[in-house]
């Protein structure tokens, strides 16, 4: 019975892993409870010419890509934590974060069995929205 909860857990990790990592990288939530607020920060922080933040918000909704707005403009410093930002579009380096938190917070889990019911219980709901989303996508539900 070990093996199969143990079995059971892993694809827990990796169902939870998998919906949180989809709610920074392409979700609105992570867009304004993650991103846009790390955006204002950082932008407050910076060394930019008056007017070239102007320039920036316009040519990223153009749809230019932030690398390249970065490059353009002739800032003298900015802090080395803009890169970090841009990163949270990239589900690879996102997910594996997020992989390494919902396992830390998974073998803290095991250490109580009340713990543990609500840790599973959270993972389940997240795995589930998970597969209810790919599966809907594979049968053209949403469109």
């Amino acid at each position: 019975m070990t093996q199969s909860k143990d079995v059971t857990d892993a694809a827990l990790v990796l169902g939870a892993t998998m919906r949180l990592t989809r709610l920074i990288t392409n979700d609105d939530l992570g867009q304004w409870w993650l991103k846009d607020p790390l955006d204002r920060w950082m932008h407050g922080h910076d060394v930019l010419q008056p007017g070239e933040h102007e320039e920036r918000a316009r040519l990223l909704a153009e749809g230019k890509d932030l690398a390249y707005v970065d490059a353009l403009l002739p800032v003298a410093e900015r802090l080395k934590y803009h890169r970090y930002l841009h990163g949270l579009e990239c589900p690879h380096c996102v997910g594996t974060w997020v992989g390494f938190g919902v396992l830390t917070s998974y073998v803290v889990a095991k250490r109580s069995r009340r713990a543990l019911a609500a840790w599973r219980f959270v993972a389940t709901g997240l795995s589930l929205n998970t597969a209810s989303v790919a599966a809907g996508d594979a049968i053209k539900y949403w469109d």
